[in-house]
């Protein structure tokens, strides 16, 4: 038996979340999240990348000490939690002015300030009049946090309005932070047929 459709449909809400989850408990059904793999590949590295630097600092300074082993299976528990985590929790999205990263290639992951909106399930669309970030200069203090607050001063160019949405899938987004929207009112207005 196939869960209710508009359950699906409405999966990005947490409370319909909640409901499809408890629904397929009941069944005895387990939940998937394929779409979600690469996120998980990209964390899973770069987990273990910090956590093997972690274990060889922690066997070096532990190197006459046996307890050096435990040091190596508690960062490889701590990386399969990690990575479990993500495949297993659902990130919240709500409707609204955000700042969101895509995935990217390379060293540019790009990074857009706009109105996010969902279209249906987990699809969403950020609308006409969004704006891309670049980095104008290396790693600033505050990072995507800082951008939400408001456009910052230095650091960062504001491209030019987009004249057209994009549709974003929500599983694919990296990093989302609401972002103010008074500060960014002249910058990225809200559009005209916006709802709450």
């Amino acid at each position: 038996m196939n869960p209710p459709q508009a359950l699906i449909d409405n999966r990005s809400d947490p409370d319909a979340r909640e409901v499809l989850r408890d629904w397929m408990l009941e069944r005895n059904m387990r939940e998937e999240r394929l779409g979600v793999m690469l996120q998980a590949a990209d964390a899973a590295a770069a987990a273990a990348a910090a956590d093997a630097d972690d274990a060889d600092d922690a066997a070096a300074a532990a190197a006459d000490d046996a307890d050096a082993d435990d040091a190596d299976d508690a960062a490889d528990a701590d990386a399969d939690a990690r990575t479990t985590n993500l495949l297993t929790e659902e990130p919240d999205m709500r409707n609204g002015l955000k700042v969101i990263q895509l995935p990217g290639s390379g060293y540019w992951v790009p990074t857009f300030v706009g109105w996010l909106r969902r279209v249906s399930g987990d699809e969403w669309e950020l609308c006409a009049g969004y704006r891309v970030i670049n980095r104008t200069q290396g790693v600033t203090q505050g990072g995507l946090d800082r951008i939400a607050e408001g456009p910052p001063k230095k650091g960062y160019q504001f491209g030019e309005p987009s004249g057209v949405p994009q549709e974003v899938h929500r599983l694919l987004v990296r990093s989302s932070r609401p972002a103010n929207a008074e500060a960014y009112a002249v910058l990225v207005p809200r559009p005209r047929d916006w709802v709450e």
